[in-house]
């Protein structure tokens, strides 16, 4: 028997392996028209999941980009500081202490990036939104079909999908910093 259990506001699918439930329903339409409900959650489901691994994904890139920027800024302030030191327009010293301190500031955002693992975590929600999307398409793409057309048993599409689906929820843990 298929069944939801609602876990913070997440659903997670659960399958007790018995498939003589939904074999039992009667004909192969009134299977369906009862697995309908479940596929539409998981469709939901799968949208929901897409979006917050887009939304993610965006905000991650902008991190990587809001670092990348600063850090090209610091090499060029970098190589014009040393450029003027070449023309004895700035003291040995002054020129010490502001390259020490760019490196320093330089350093101190490259490990925050890799602190927050974001090119890991970018590249991870960047490939969910992809499975969830690809998930929900298909779903799409099976139940817009008339019943009979659609190829596959209600029994075995639905224990399919529900096991794609959890597979992408316990393998969909975004690297977290801690």
């Amino acid at each position: 028997m298929l069944g939801d259990q609602h876990i913070n506001g997440d659903v997670i699918l659960s399958d007790t392996g018995d498939d003589d439930d939904i074999e039992s329903l009667g004909t192969e339409e009134e299977q369906w028209n009862q697995i309908m409900v479940l596929l539409k959650d998981v469709r939901t489901q799968c949208l929901k999941q897409a979006t917050i691994n887009r939304s993610l994904s965006n905000w991650l890139r902008q991190i990587n980009n809001g670092v990348s920027i600063p850090m090209i800024i610091l090499a060029y302030v970098n190589s014009v500081l040393i450029a003027g030191a070449l023309n004895d327009s700035m003291s040995p010293g002054t020129l010490s202490i502001l390259t020490c301190v760019i490196s320093m500031v330089a350093g101190i955002l490259q490990s925050v990036v890799t602190f927050m693992k974001v090119p890991d975590r970018l590249a991870a929600a960047s490939q969910l939104y992809v499975k969830f999307n690809a998930l929900a398409h298909s779903l799409n793409i099976t139940l817009d079909l008339p019943y009979n057309l659609r190829q596959v048993t209600p029994s075995k599409y639905t224990l399919e999908v529900t096991d794609q689906f959890n597979q992408l929820m316990a393998a969909g843990e975004v690297p977290r910093y801690e």
